[in-house]
């Protein structure tokens, strides 16, 4: 996996560097809004089903929805947001999902995983 460390003023960039195969964009501080930005604009040009949560506000049940949604429409983008706050329920019901294939994972954090 290609990586790619960003600041929020090279938002209009981050569009050539998806196109390059970059698959993770780790901003080096906060960026706000513009990670909803950078999901539209991924999912936009994938043109895929998507669903947007939350790990903190969302529940396990919100989860199982867009499970069953992925299963009927054989996959979709799940863009987390807060994903560094994920708990461990949802997290075991997420991850055969993932591993399958049956959902693709954007997840968005302020936390920084590098400090």
């Amino acid at each position: 996996m290609k990586t790619v460390i960003i600041k929020p003023h090279h938002f209009m960039d981050i569009f050539k560097l998806y196109c390059t195969g970059i698959e993770e964009f780790v901003p080096d501080q906060k960026m706000g809004h513009d990670f909803y930005a950078i999901a539209n604009a991924i999912i936009n040009d994938l043109g895929v089903r998507h669903r947007f949560l939350n790990a903190t506000v969302n529940t396990k049940k919100d989860l199982d929805i867009v499970i069953e949604e992925a299963k009927m429409y054989d996959g979709l983008v799940l863009v987390m947001d807060e994903i560094h706050r994920l708990n461990k329920d949802k997290q075991d019901i997420l991850l055969p999902c993932l591993e399958s294939g049956l959902i693709t994972l954007i997840g968005m954090t302020t936390s920084n995983p590098f400090n």
